[in-house]
């Protein structure tokens, strides 16, 4: 077996009109034979946390697993000390990224 890590998004809605949506990326580790099983395994891990909810003001708020965004080998499975780097992303375009992260 192999260690995947994947990268999920969900996305919470509410019951309110005109409301944004809101979205969280969590990043999961799962133990598969293959790229599909492991991609199975998340969405199904995912779907099972799917809930609603009414918040204190009153309204439904709904989370649903929306996609998976990315599943990929671990690069290093053996932990041999204090860092052990599990998933790296690509990308060209830095603004775009540095917009949908917030970070710089």
């Amino acid at each position: 077996m192999t260690i995947f890590i994947g990268l999920v998004l969900n996305k919470a809605t509410s019951s309110v009109e005109n409301r944004a949506p809101l979205y969280q990326e969590t990043v999961v580790e799962v133990k598969a034979f293959d790229e599909a099983s492991a991609r199975q395994a998340i969405e199904t891990n995912a779907r099972g946390k799917e809930s609603s909810y009414k918040n204190a003001a009153g309204d439904i708020i709904t989370w649903k697993f929306d996609k998976i965004l990315n599943v990929s080998k671990v690069l290093e499975e053996n932990f041999t000390d204090g860092v052990r780097q599990l998933h790296a992303r690509h990308f060209k375009d830095i603004e775009a990224h540095t917009k949908m992260t917030g970070s710089v």
